[in-house]
């Protein structure tokens, strides 16, 4: 193959009356190589002649991509084939799809594959992938892109949401773990860091100086927020802990930070 294929041109320098006169009645495969600002695509016959190597800014000019490959592509089918890059090329997909246009996906294995058979070169770039990408589509490589129901994407953002809550949770319980380790360490052998008692007794209190001083208090909060899951006997050493611990002394500082992270992870739990 040779290397003038991969030079690619903005699509408002492209010669699109030539490429009209050279797609007239055939079938037309459009390979895209989807990026995050700049997409190449590569417009290309049954045969393997390439009529068009272009590129454009996504999305600045996407809809202008558009209204060329309808009006000046005069393919008896004009096919639309992309390699999925977690969601850049979701935005061109839907915009294609609106103006009719098939729209194809081929997997990005396939194409890192075959990066050196085609020309025998392994390197890619991003005119070579999208030239790849539609010989693969031709060679049978590719399949429907279906549009995801509404019922599945919901459910997908329902994931992300709780994997958002639960990275937060466990980078908080992380930094209480150091600095109970730090300023309380008898405490996170008698709870579990995740005991919500544990939590709202030190968003309310702090550390185990303020906590000691209130002890009839702080008994109380742990009698109630454990709702009989804590044994008596289990509240005794917590307590008696926060009076003898080896802890380091807390500066008003980071009593107040220990605070802050158990509201936070109350926040993330609840």
């Amino acid at each position: 193959m040779k290397k003038h294929r991969y030079s690619a041109k903005n699509i408002r320098q492209v010669d699109w009356k030539q490429v009209g006169s050279q797609t007239v009645g055939q079938r037309i495969v459009f390979g895209v190589d989807v990026a995050k600002d700049i997409f190449f695509g590569v417009l290309m016959q049954e045969d393997l002649t390439v009529n068009a190597t272009l590129k454009w800014m996504h999305p600045e000019q996407t809809r202008a991509l558009g209204e060329y490959l309808l009006k000046d592509v005069q393919a008896e089918r004009l096919e639309v084939v992309m390699e999925p890059s977690g969601t850049y090329g979701d935005a061109l997909y839907h915009h294609l799809t609106d103006l009719g246009l098939p729209v194809y996906r081929v997997s990005p294995k396939r194409v890192h594959d075959a990066a050196e058979v085609y020309d025998g070169v392994p390197s890619l770039h991003d005119a070579k992938s999208a030239y790849i990408i539609g010989r693969l589509h031709l060679n049978g490589g590719s399949r429907s892109w279906e549009e995801i129901p509404a019922r599945r994407r919901n459910q997908q953002a329902l994931v992300a949401e709780l994997d958002l809550y639960h990275d937060q949770q466990q980078r908080n319980l992380n930094r209480l773990e150091a600095l109970l380790s730090r300023h309380w360490p008898e405490v996170v052998r008698l709870l579990d860091l995740k005991c919500v008692s544990l939590l709202r007794m030190v968003a309310e209190y702090g550390d185990p100086r303020t906590i000691a001083t209130q002890r009839e208090a702080a008994q109380e909060l742990l009698r109630l927020t454990g709702r009989g899951l804590l044994r008596g006997e289990t509240i005794q050493q917590v307590l008696d802990s926060a009076q003898t611990t080896l802890g380091v002394h807390c500066t008003e500082g980071e009593r107040h930070l220990l605070q802050v992270l158990a509201e936070e992870l109350l926040r993330t739990h609840k």
